[in-house]
């Protein structure tokens, strides 16, 4: 018989040689050792070759979470289950038998049941806050939604999503969804913060997704058909992911703008995107951006990354070489209208490292860390990186030589731990000076609400700066000297 000795909070039999559950009494059997059922919060059983979990679990009327990852022999689970009203947690990955939830569990909040064989619908679960599937079965039985006599569409035949109102993550990643499968009423999942589709194969998506108003993030990677994104929600914090959707065109509809539809503002990833290269106006994103970014209330990540071999004729300042710094044209410190910098850089990656141990790599600045981190051998092309640096004390102070300079960094995640700087892999950059007019010009453009900017008052001009006109023209720029010194560019404005 298993002892375990005097048990309060915990039950752990993870990767233990064991075929059967004992059983639980509520009268205080020994068979676990246990007296005080009321106080097991947790029950480990992942790995094991159980085939069955008793009844009698519920008389744990204090557990919490019930972990039975990869129990490959578990059959399902029972319907006493049901009764656990303290049950919260149910981490079912992997459980490649169990075929449907035993009945309703209204109390549950997250439940995951990658790699099960789920055939029915789910049951309500009013307090489900986070759900995560891969079912080989497909999404259609999930939700209840079986063919109509339209062969290239799905209809819901039950209601589905709007059992799951206090659904917080949805992850259907890499389910075989294909195109219509997605439920209509996907955007009454109100509270729903984080989407992750990744891997799917549809051609589009629901239009009701644009009712998400807590939507964060949307994940969309490898799903390859894809062609156009829905109206999004109309939220500055919506992170869209794209990357390697081949087939995708836009990121959204411009003739929509006037409707009212969120066009621009919000935040992206589309890596090896060509054909949405090839469609979008990509500088309208570029001053969307600048928006968010010379707001006070910033995004550290917001930035553009996306295939791309030649700088953007707005940068008014543009040059070619594999070793950059920049000296950035500064106005004078009575120039009140100055808020910041934007530059470009075109990059590459160095794809032959992969084969001397190195894995990773990212592009650093030397007065901005980008948290962008690329696999060596992922992006097929040259990319483009876009981001902004407001105008800070640091710039202001004419004693900084203000000098900009980009590296490729590349390291290794095995024993040897290697780490290579490069700039060989930066090949162009551009940068331009952004005043408030031309925000101003961005807000009347994209009908994004002009920002609250970073380090700027209105009245008094730039924080701690002098106190002079409040006219500047972009004379500083053009009448800015350049020259050369090997294979680096200096820029450097008149003060």
């Amino acid at each position: 018989m298993l002892k375990l000795g005097w048990v309060s909070s915990f039950i752990g039999l993870g990767r233990c040689a064991i075929c059967q559950v004992p059983k639980v009494s509520s009268e205080g059997t020994r068979s676990l050792g246990i007296d005080h059922v009321v106080g097991v919060h947790w029950i480990y059983l992942y790995e094991t070759a159980i085939e069955q979990i008793p009844s009698s679990i519920e008389h744990l009327v204090g557990l919490v979470c019930l972990n039975i990852n990869d129990c490959k022999s578990l059959l399902g689970l029972p319907s006493a289950i049901c009764n656990l009203k303290s049950l919260r947690l149910l981490i079912g990955n992997g459980c490649s038998k169990v075929d449907k939830l035993p009945g309703e569990m209204e109390c549950l909040e997250e439940l995951d049941l990658r790699g099960s064989a789920m055939r029915e619908p789910l049951v309500a679960m009013k307090n489900l806050k986070s759900l995560i599937l891969s079912v080989r079965w497909g999404v259609d039985r999930i939700f209840g939604i079986r063919k109509n006599p339209d062969p290239e569409r799905w209809g819901l035949v039950l209601s589905s999503l709007n059992r799951l109102g206090s659904l917080t993550i949805l992850d259907l990643s890499d389910c075989n969804i294909g195109e219509g499968a997605i439920p209509d009423d996907i955007g009454c999942l109100s509270s729903l913060q984080e989407l992750d589709l990744r891997g799917n194969n549809f051609v589009s998506l629901p239009s009701s997704i644009r009712f998400l108003s807590e939507l964060q993030t949307l994940q969309l990677q490898r799903c390859k058909r894809l062609e156009q994104l829905p109206d999004l929600p109309s939220s500055k914090y919506v992170f869209v992911d794209v990357n390697d959707c081949t087939s995708l065109k836009r990121l959204s509809d411009p003739s929509k703008l006037s409707e009212g539809a969120n066009v621009f503002d919000f935040r992206f990833s589309c890596l090896n995107c060509f054909r949405l290269v090839e469609e979008e106006g990509w500088i309208n994103r570029i001053f969307a951006m600048i928006m968010r970014a010379a707001a006070e209330v910033r995004y550290p990540d917001d930035r553009i990354v996306c295939p791309g071999s030649e700088i953007p004729d707005w940068f008014d300042n543009r040059s070619v070489g594999d070793s950059i710094i920049v000296e950035p044209p500064l106005p004078p410190q009575t120039c009140s209208d100055w808020v910041g910098i934007a530059l470009c850089v075109v990059f590459e990656d160095s794809e032959h490292l992969k084969h001397l141990g190195y894995n990773y790599f990212q592009i650093r600045c030397s007065w901005k860390l980008y948290d962008d981190t690329f696999t060596v051998g992922d992006l097929r092309s040259q990319h483009l990186l876009v981001f902004y640096l407001p105008n800070d004390p640091y710039l202001r102070d004419a004693s900084n030589s203000h000098q900009l300079s980009f590296e490729g960094h590349y390291w290794s995640n095995g024993s040897a731990n290697k780490e290579l700087k490069t700039s060989s892999i930066i090949k162009k950059y551009g940068a331009r000076l952004v005043y408030k007019r031309d925000l101003e010009e961005f807000n009347r453009i994209l009908k994004i609400p002009m920002p609250a900017v970073y380090g700027y008052d209105d009245e008094a001009g730039p924080i701690d700066s002098g106190s002079g006109s409040s006219v500047c023209t972009r004379e500083i720029w053009k009448n800015s000297a350049e020259y050369r010194e090997g294979s680096c560019v200096y820029i450097r404005g008149n003060n």
